[in-house]
């Protein structure tokens, strides 16, 4: 007896021994180390049907200027299903409008559903509906934000299909782009297929739509059981589960963006944006009695890089072949690099390709609607900021998401168009510079030239050697010389942004003088424009 309790001493004080340890070590971890606790949600996503995902419902109390290291505070709430609206979206129940009021759906990506945005009011969506309603008494303007982040063009046409038809809207305001030139192949999800689609589809494929009866939990080691073992496959009736997810290693974000999809290639940059094309047709198809305004949104990414001097053309005759020859010239540009994989190392060409040709395609399809009789616009935001960084980044928190001055700035000027088609009130002077209304450049880059004197800037470009949009200097030089019998122009990265980084950039420019027939040129070698340098451009003696 007196060895069987000796016997149960040493296993009690062993068993002590281990789990003292144990218990401390979870009680650190419990009570100390919240930190450490993984969110319910870790992609901030909910899933949905139809429409893929939803942000998560809940205040968002603050965003990081990642320019400054600013930390901004913010109060931006959702309503159930992840929306930046008050109002609770149902498909089943009609909207109730008031006599004289006017409903105006607004939909984008994440810019448009708020982020950067310090409270509601200070969205997209919000700076519409204050501007709207402040500037007459006739109709009362509802502006219903149907943005969701990370969404591409066609779940946004699926969600105001699934949730905006029941208000019944005068006017659909799309403000997109980014998603669609990013998503593809910057984070090489392929043509069609939404954000996360990739690590969704794995493991859809994966368990649920490979196995008759997976199992909700799994360890690795019983994973690789099954994947040996024939015994263990019969017994527990449940089969291997092969791991299919590539990666990108030059994505530095979260894991699950970095599944990929490993046959996108830079060269469906076209396909994309025709998809993309294809959703905002599938908007105005579904609201066909309402007013549509398709628009761009900003970015970071300097706008003469993307399109060259064409708005800058507006209102004069080469502005449609311009933009055929841009798109041309984009086509050409994206077959050089079609084979190459997407990832993040090489995905520019084919993110410029869809932002770029995608807004010029959207543009003409809003105007063939209007030669059909419709009420559709098309506007490009990107150009109501700076031209180049960094007074640009300013408006922004990041590349593509703007403080609240910028959002008042886009807010305005798309609240601006509905009004001046409704009641013919024309946006105000102070609100936004005018050359940048509807596209115009100031006079002196339209005139014609008869009417030119001195100099006049025909194109430049700053590294074309290394693939940059041919013209993507054209407006900076024309801006510093136009009209001059001699000129001065300082080439300078930090003016013209950088077209191609890691590679070494020439420039070239051909001018015309008043009265001659041949232009003139000048070309600088690799390494142009850093460290700044100086060019003279001469007309005359």
């Amino acid at each position: 007896m007196g060895r069987f309790k000796a016997r149960l001493a040493v296993v009690l004080i062993n068993a002590i021994l281990v789990l003292v340890p144990l218990a401390a070590v979870e009680g650190y971890y419990r009570y100390f180390r919240d930190d450490l606790n993984v969110p319910a949600n870790a992609l901030w996503q909910r899933f949905q049907p139809y429409i893929m995902f939803t942000m998560v419902a809940r205040t968002y109390t603050s965003w990081t200027d990642t320019y400054t290291g600013e930390e901004i505070p913010a109060e931006v709430t959702t309503n159930s299903l992840g929306f930046r609206d008050d109002r609770e979206f149902d498909f089943a129940e009609t909207y109730q409008k008031a006599p004289n009021e006017k409903v105006v759906l607004f939909t984008g990506g994440s810019a448009a559903w708020g982020i950067g945005a310090t409270r509601g009011d200070k969205t997209v969506a919000g700076r519409m509906e204050h501007y709207l309603n402040e500037a007459q008494d006739k109709y009362k303007y509802t502006v219903v934000n149907l943005g969701m982040g990370s969404y591409i063009a066609y779940q946004q046409a699926i969600a105001l299909d699934l949730y905006g038809a029941a208000f019944d809207p005068e006017w659909v305001v799309v403000w997109d782009g980014f998603n669609d030139a990013s998503v593809g192949c910057g984070y090489s999800q392929g043509t069609m297929n939404p954000m996360f689609f990739a690590v969704m589809k794995s493991y859809l494929e994966g368990y649920l739509l490979n196995n008759p009866n997976p199992p909700f939990y799994r360890g690795e080691l019983f994973n690789e059981l099954l994947k040996y073992s024939h015994a263990v496959r019969k017994i527990s009736g449940e089969q291997y589960i092969e791991n299919t997810q590539s990666y990108d290693e030059n994505n530095i974000e979260a894991a699950y963006r970095g599944v990929i999809n490993p046959d996108a290639k830079l060269g469906d940059a076209p396909r994309m944006a025709e998809f993309y094309l294809k959703a905002q047709r599938s908007v105005a198809n579904r609201f066909w009695d309402a007013n549509v305004i398709f628009s761009t949104q900003p970015s970071t990414h300097q706008v003469n890089n993307l399109w060259s001097d064409y708005y800058h053309q507006a209102g004069t005759g080469l502005y449609l072949s311009r933009r055929q020859d841009l798109m041309e010239r984009y086509d050409e540009s994206i077959a050089a690099v079609a084979d190459q994989p997407c990832n993040k190392a090489t995905y520019n060409p084919a993110m410029y390709y869809v932002y770029a040709v995608g807004a010029l395609k959207v543009e003409a399809y809003a105007e063939e609607l209007r030669r059909g009789g419709r009420n559709v616009s098309y506007y490009n935001t990107a150009m109501l900021y700076p031209s180049g960084n960094p007074e640009r980044q300013k408006f922004f928190i990041d590349v593509v998401h703007l403080k609240d001055k910028g959002m008042d700035i886009a807010g305005r000027f798309l609240a601006g168009r509905i009004l001046r088609s409704d009641l013919g009130i024309e946006v105000p002077t102070d609100y936004l510079p005018q050359e940048l209304l509807s596209h115009f450049a100031p006079e002196a880059v339209k005139a014609s030239a008869e009417e030119r004197t001195g100099i006049s800037a025909v194109t430049a470009t700053y590294g074309a050697n290394c693939g940059a949009v041919p013209g993507n200097a054209t407006v900076s030089i024309t801006s510093d010389c136009l009209g001059k019998k001699q000129c001065d122009y300082s080439i300078d990265v930090n003016r013209l942004g950088d077209p191609a980084g890691g590679c070494s950039k020439d420039f070239k420019v051909d001018w015309q003088c008043a009265g001659d027939a041949e232009p003139h040129s000048l070309y600088v070698e690799d390494e142009a424009g850093y460290p700044a340098q100086t060019i003279q451009l001469v007309c005359g003696d």
